[in-house]
């Protein structure tokens, strides 16, 4: 499902991408803090993030930071290769932070110092990330429901409870917090 704001970076990306306009591409990314993907084998992505302690101007910007590589990343690779991305963790832009934003639902969701609660069922989850682009997907054995506890950007505590594939794109996220790679996973089938 597609948000008006996401209709129009595709648009966009469409636009920039017929006329090969890569400065202008490259201004968007410096203007909108875009970073870098840290890609695989970097020691970074198979370390442990820190819980954020205060939610201050600095974890304001990773979330900036973070919520526009990836509404960036998608744009650019949903015209590229048809590839929408569901969420990107803090490690994956090169901070050791517990922060996740996830597409839940049609909507960006922050999730600040998430922990699962609850775990029950199954379900296999086809995927791939965008710090392992020559890896392809592979299918991973997920939860077929979570409830997970985090904090918003404004402090307040939130649970949420997701099943299936949002449920997957939070554990998947969640695991890149704690050093752990889908290609860390069992094959499944």
């Amino acid at each position: 499902m597609f948000t008006r704001r996401t209709f129009i970076h595709c648009l966009l990306g469409t636009i920039l991408l017929s006329g090969g306009s890569y400065f202008v591409l490259e201004r968007i990314k410096s203007r909108k803090q875009i970073t870098e993907v840290i890609l695989y084998p970097s020691p970074l992505l198979q370390k442990v993030s820190e819980p954020v302690e205060s939610i201050d101007e600095e974890t304001h910007d990773i979330i900036r930071k973070i919520s526009n590589t990836l509404q960036y990343r998608t744009t650019i690779d949903l015209f590229l290769k048809s590839t929408i991305h569901n969420g990107l963790s803090a490690p994956q832009i090169g901070y050791l932070k517990r922060i996740i934003v996830c597409g839940i639902h049609g909507r960006l969701e922050v999730l600040i110092n998430p922990e699962i609660i609850t775990q029950k069922g199954t379900y296999l989850s086809k995927e791939s990330c965008l710090s392992l682009p020559g890896y392809g997907s592979r299918t991973v054995k997920r939860s077929g429901v979570i409830t997970v506890q985090y904090k918003r950007r404004d402090g307040s505590e939130r649970t949420l409870s997701v099943k299936g594939r949002y449920a997957a794109f939070i554990e998947h996220e969640i695991d890149h917090l704690n050093g752990k790679l889908y290609i860390n996973h069992p094959k499944v089938g």
